[in-house]
């Protein structure tokens, strides 16, 4: 059954954040219900805005679901891996799928906090 599901995901980085943009297809002849959709990070590497899974409810036979993901680096982020997870259930078959996106490598991108100082007359 899960040759007709499929997960596609594009990542990019904006602004110091890491979208991902994770796309489930349903190409079996079935609904897909119960549908959870998570983002897998190190949460020692970076944090997730929104919660790191979605729930979906059902996709048609035929439909795609997206969802986006934006995820911060904690620190200097080197090598660490992200993976998109899928899983639902076909009638009463439970289903799971997996990518994985790669690695990432980035630095925190803050604006340093400057502040006017008034000079003191005595």
């Amino acid at each position: 059954m899960e040759e007709g599901i499929e997960i596609t995901a594009d990542m990019k980085q904006d602004r110091g954040k890491l979208l991902v943009e994770a796309r489930i297809e349903n190409n079996s002849e079935e609904p897909i219900e119960g549908i959870k959709m998570c983002v897998r990070y190190d949460s020692s590497d970076f944090s997730v805005r929104g919660g790191a899974c979605v729930r979906m409810g059902y996709v048609l036979p035929g439909g795609a679901r997206t969802h986006k993901f934006i995820l911060e680096p904690r620190h200097l982020t080197e090598n660490s891996e992200l993976r998109v997870r899928v899983k639902g259930r076909i009638r009463e078959a439970a289903i799971t799928n997996e990518i994985v996106l790669g690695t990432v490598n980035m630095k925190v991108s803050k604006k340093g906090y400057q502040r006017g100082h008034r000079l003191l007359q005595e």
